[in-house]
């Protein structure tokens, strides 16, 4: 058979023992990935050619435990791609979905966005105060007061710089770290499971610190792998239940971002048999119909958000489909009249945007 016919037979059994096509899908084309060791590109390319020997029984090797044992096709392979990061997993630990990454890849892309427009910004200002200093004689009144507005807005960045120190590890040990430029962006991943958001904004934006909480020591431990296994020096992996170990860092964080348990215990006995018996239950359900957690993170934001001249900080929290209606009523409700939702590529609610 080709390599396109395994894969429909792939998803067909999935679905008929209680998958979702979706995560079927997603599954089977991750399974058929791993045995050809080739990128999906490469996949769908040579998807009318047959499959050798080899990879035949191993696809069906997999496909018998997904099958059987009801068994995450991460976990039976051990590691899954996120971001151009390569994560490990375990079980319990949280498997990253196809949605998470997507709208990380967006929160990455407007992140440099905002701050590239920063950084121009300010080489402007360096520029001219260099011009006004070289020709002082030339100052005009005019080109007087702009330059004490330069220097009034260098002030404003040096007295608000950020004593980012009391980093920890994943067993809670201090770092002997500190970040003091006020310039260097702060972000927070709060309930990091595997470390999968955390690590790869770490990885795309080298000049930030990352901190990346989660009261499990499980996943801390693995986040804390991940991190060394992709080279990322610039996280710090932090036990903590919410934000009760990261109060240092009050008043001088530019983005928060989190993916945390959002399904209601009703939501929980219907999911498929592969999430609800491997998976972490307390990294998946949240009490208050799901809502606990993301409650708890949208009224910790401004009390950990720092104010900037010209880049608004703001929040990501990962939230279920049917979760956009309270969730922004819980967000205007708290101050953030400017929040929003943001919908994933099926066009369901996704993301709870805030901009403080």
């Amino acid at each position: 058979m080709t390599i396109q016919k395994y894969m429909t037979h792939g998803i067909d059994m999935l679905v008929s023992r209680g998958w979702n096509v979706q995560h079927a899908t997603q599954a089977i084309n991750h399974c058929m990935q791993h045995v050809l060791d080739c990128s999906w590109s490469e996949v769908f390319m040579s998807h009318e050619q047959l499959l050798d020997t080899a990879a035949q029984q191993n696809f069906l090797r997999i496909l018998q435990r997904l099958v059987d044992e009801h068994k995450p096709l991460a976990y039976e392979l051990g590691s899954m791609p996120f971001l151009g990061c390569d994560i490990t997993i375990q079980p319990p630990v949280l498997i990253p979905r196809q949605e998470t990454e997507n709208w990380c890849s967006d929160v990455i892309a407007l992140i440099q966005s905002q701050e590239n427009i920063q950084s121009q910004e300010d080489r402007l200002e360096i520029s001219t105060e260099k011009q006004i200093m070289q020709d002082p004689t030339a100052s005009t009144c005019s080109n007087i007061g702009e330059k004490n507005n330069i220097f009034d807005a260098q002030r404003k960045q040096q007295n608000s710089a950020i004593d980012k120190d009391n980093n920890k590890n994943s067993t809670g040990k201090r770092s002997s770290t500190i970040h003091s430029d006020s310039k260097n962006l702060v972000i927070i991943d709060m309930c990091t499971g595997s470390g999968c958001i955390g690590i790869s904004l770490a990885k795309a934006m080298p000049d930030a610190q990352v901190y990346a909480a989660d009261i499990s020591s499980h996943a801390c431990g693995l986040a804390f792998g991940n991190a060394a296994h992709n080279k990322v020096s610039n996280i710090s992996i932090i036990r903590s239940d919410m934000f009760g170990e990261l109060m240092h860092l009050r008043g001088s964080v530019d983005y928060i971002v989190s993916n945390p348990p959002y399904v209601s215990y009703g939501e929980w006995l219907l999911v498929e048999p592969s999430v609800r018996e491997w998976e972490d239950y307390h990294a998946l359900v949240a009490p208050d119909e799901g809502f606990l957690y993301i409650q708890a993170i949208i009224d910790h934001a401004r009390l950990f958000l720092r104010k900037r001249e010209r880049v608004m900080p703001r929040v990501w929290i990962e939230i279920g489909a049917a979760q956009g209606e309270r969730a922004l009523l819980i967000a205007q409700m708290a101050g953030f009249e400017q929040s929003s939702i943001l919908q994933d590529l099926a066009g369901r609610a996704r993301v709870l945007q805030l901009v403080c």
